[in-house]
């Protein structure tokens, strides 16, 4: 086991080692694939009705009629 141990850590300094040889080096700007955007605030319309069912509250359509 000793021996195995010793030549796979031999492996994996050797794989290291070409593995620095043959990756470019980084470059040095960035690039940017895709960017946020705000979408809003709370939960649409059916989540809220969803979550209005579980918890047992008026949805936002039914306070504000009720408020009018």
């Amino acid at each position: 086991m000793i021996i195995t141990a010793w030549a796979l850590g031999a492996l994996r300094a050797a794989r290291a080692a070409w593995h620095r040889r043959h990756t470019p080096p980084p470059s040095p700007t960035t690039l940017v694939l895709a960017h946020w955007a705000y979408d809003g605030t709370g939960l649409t319309p059916d989540l809220e009705r969803l979550a209005a069912l579980i918890g047992g509250g008026p949805t936002r359509a039914e306070a504000v009629t009720a408020g009018a």
